[in-house]
């Protein structure tokens, strides 16, 4: 599967060929550092607290017009606006995108 014409490392199991929307709630994403691996790449634009957990807004890199995700992730996690994520997702669900 590709997001702006690079792979991200999400298997399509019995999904059509053909664009699709990717689902995941905030806490089954995790954030990596930026790497060369095959993820979403994003920025990150804001953090704020919540509790024990911090919530991550990222801009997804290459996404026109721009889409800012949110992101649940550990306050021992130690992150910074601006810097570039990878972002794999833990559970998620695919839906055909039926333009």
């Amino acid at each position: 599967m590709q997001f702006a014409g690079r792979p991200i490392g999400i298997v399509p199991q019995g999904m059509p060929d053909g664009a699709a929307i990717l689902f995941a709630r905030p806490f089954d994403m995790r954030i990596l550092p930026a790497s060369a691996d095959d993820h979403l790449k994003g920025v990150v634009k804001r953090i704020h607290g919540i509790g024990p957990a911090r919530r991550i807004e990222i801009e997804l890199v290459g996404d026109q017009p721009q889409r800012i995700i949110e992101v649940d992730a550990s306050r021992s996690q130690q992150w910074s606006v601006g810097q570039m994520v990878s972002l794999r997702p833990e559970q998620y669900r695919l839906f055909p995108d039926r333009l």
